[in-house]
């Protein structure tokens, strides 16, 4: 797993949970 494709999967969960 990459650090940005971490951070981009962290994004969209706080995006969707929001």
């Amino acid at each position: 797993m990459k650090r940005t494709d971490k951070k981009f999967v962290l994004v969209m969960v706080m995006t969707i949970v929001i």
